[in-house]
């Protein structure tokens, strides 16, 4: 295992150990200067969301655990169909990107998982202020084959400025 760390072969570190011996050192003392470089590993294929046996939403990957560079075995970070009932919250100032990088991507894949199932895949009632999210809801459901009978007109009878979609099992 030494050899292993140091880089080298067993009987060189043996060797290096009994000619400390003869010189009669009680104390070994052992430094290495040399890093272990592991090799990057691949993530695993992304599963798209209308392939998933399960719900669960892919939010990003895990590299290394404590430090920010490539990891052996990276893997993606889901979150489980249990954890979504819990609810989410995505944190950020105006313009970082919380839309586009978080409710856009979170929306394709809960609305597009088991879309071919009407027994399994999920309903859900969006309401929205400003219309934009609604209006990508819209275009998710088409291309997902969902968009017959799943919506709300764009102005529905809920309180101004309030823009709905009914998403339907």
């Amino acid at each position: 295992m030494l050899a292993e760390m140091v880089g080298t072969t067993r009987s060189r570190v043996s060797s290096f150990m009994n000619k400390f011996r003869k010189l009669g050192s009680g104390v070994y003392v052992f430094a290495s200067n040399s890093q272990r470089h592991d090799k990057p590993g691949r993530l695993p294929r992304y599963q798209e969301a209308r392939k998933r046996d399960h719900l669960y939403i892919v939010v990003g990957a895990v590299r290394h655990a404590r430090k920010p560079i490539p990891s052996p075995n990276p893997r993606w970070l889901t979150i489980p169909e249990r954890g979504l009932f819990t609810g989410i919250a995505i944190f950020g100032a105006v313009g970082t990107g919380k839309t586009s990088c978080c409710m856009y991507p979170f929306a394709e894949q809960l609305i597009a998982n088991q879309a071919h199932d009407r027994a399994k895949r999920i309903g859900g009632l969006v309401l929205e202020v400003k219309g934009d999210f609604c209006t990508k809801v819209h275009g998710i459901l088409k291309q997902s084959k969902r968009e017959a009978g799943n919506t709300l007109p764009h102005h529905a009878p809920v309180p101004p400025a309030n823009v709905t979609v009914l998403i339907t099992t």
